[in-house]
């Protein structure tokens, strides 16, 4: 008696899953090489279920539990699958947002007491635009004995100076000290060339150090009167420089001048700054 071809494929499907042993399979390759069907009595040798075999004979009730079971069963394997794959993350997720929290409170309660351990952070140039001011140009008497140009030029000099035009007071105060030369007063005009030199406009301060220390090299008693106002602006262009050692060993000369020193008070605010 032959086999129906629909219960060859499900021999075969079984065989493609590899749920048949090595004799049922040859014996099942024997038989399929020899174009015949499966006889009842050749599969009653393979051991297969009995819904391939006998599929009339298997009961309702017994086919709806097996399909219940298989059902529960692949439940159960995807809610093991589910859990295996995303329980995991879930939990991993948790620790990492508690960790972020701690950590994130953790800096916002130590933040305030760590800032206050951290070196001072010294700003030289903010430092420089709070305590620089030009000097004051009003009410200097000069005696240029007849020197036509000179005294013009300082003249026009002053007033690009007050004007706030510092490059043009810095081109006009150099004509009059090219006009007269170092004469006994010259420490005037290369002050406020120093100080010109420090302004926002011009800012030089490698050019302004060289004009105030030649103010220093005076020794008349008129020019040691300009010699704190100088120290002071050393000071500052020192300041400028970012050479803050330089810059306190000026300060330091107006404070041992005593109270009465030029900017005696803010050297020493300055002087704690730095």
């Amino acid at each position: 008696m032959g086999w129906k071809q629909d219960e060859i494929d499900r021999l075969l499907d079984q065989y493609l899953d590899g749920e048949l042993t090595e004799e049922e399979v040859r014996l099942m390759h024997e038989t399929l090489e020899n174009g015949d069907s499966l006889t009842e009595a050749e599969l009653e040798k393979i051991v297969l279920p009995v819904d391939i075999i006998h599929p009339n004979k298997m009961q309702s009730s017994t086919l709806q539990q097996t399909t219940q079971t298989s059902n529960s069963y692949r439940k159960l394997e995807k809610f093991k699958q589910y859990t295996q794959h995303h329980h995991p993350i879930v939990e991993t997720s948790k620790a990492y947002t508690l960790v972020f929290i701690i950590v994130f409170f953790t800096i916002l309660v130590m933040a305030p007491f760590v800032y206050m351990l951290l070196p001072f952070h010294f700003n030289a140039e903010q430092t420089f635009k709070n305590h620089f001011s030009p000097y004051p140009i009003d009410d200097i008497n000069r005696d240029f004995k007849n020197d036509f140009f000179a005294s013009f030029n300082w003249k026009e000099g002053v007033d690009a100076y007050e004007r706030e035009n510092y490059n043009e007071a810095i081109d006009l105060f150099r004509d009059s000290l090219e006009e007269r030369g170092e004469t006994s007063d010259a420490y005037i005009d290369h002050f406020y060339i120093g100080v010109s030199h420090l302004t926002k406009s011009v800012s030089d301060p490698k050019t302004a150090n060289k004009h105030l220390y030649k103010v220093l090299d005076y020794s008349s008693p008129e020019a040691s009167k300009w010699k704190n106002p100088t120290h002071w602006f050393l000071a500052l262009s020192y300041l400028q420089l970012n050479e803050t050692q330089n810059s306190r060993s000026h300060l330091k000369e107006i404070i041992a001048e005593g109270s009465q020193a030029y900017h005696y008070e803010e050297a020493l605010k300055l002087l704690e700054e730095l």
